[in-house]
């Protein structure tokens, strides 16, 4: 029987320093429980676990919902802020 890895473990593995801090703004434990790690090009999680505060908080976080601050990511992976109008736009086409 195959060991299931710990949280600990996998903070370690994916050599996360600032978990626990009120800066971090990035839900480890819900990543470690979907199976995810740092993509290995990259070095960065993937959007969907991302909090509100982060600095690049999106759409595509599953925290997030219609009218909070967040940005989208555009063709040329680039940050576009969005707007309550650009939601409410995108509701009515």
């Amino acid at each position: 029987m195959v060991k299931k890895e710990t949280f600990s473990q996998w903070l370690k593995r994916n050599k996360i320093s600032d978990f626990g801090s009120p800066f971090s703004f990035y839900d480890y434990y819900e990543a470690y429980k979907a199976g995810i790690d740092r993509d290995p090009i990259t070095g960065h999680f993937p959007d969907t676990f991302k909090l509100p505060g982060h600095p690049t908080f999106s759409v595509e976080s599953k925290y997030y919902k219609p009218g909070m601050k967040a940005i989208k990511w555009n063709e040329l992976e680039r940050a576009v802020p969005t707007s309550l109008a650009d939601v409410l736009l995108k509701s009515i086409l």
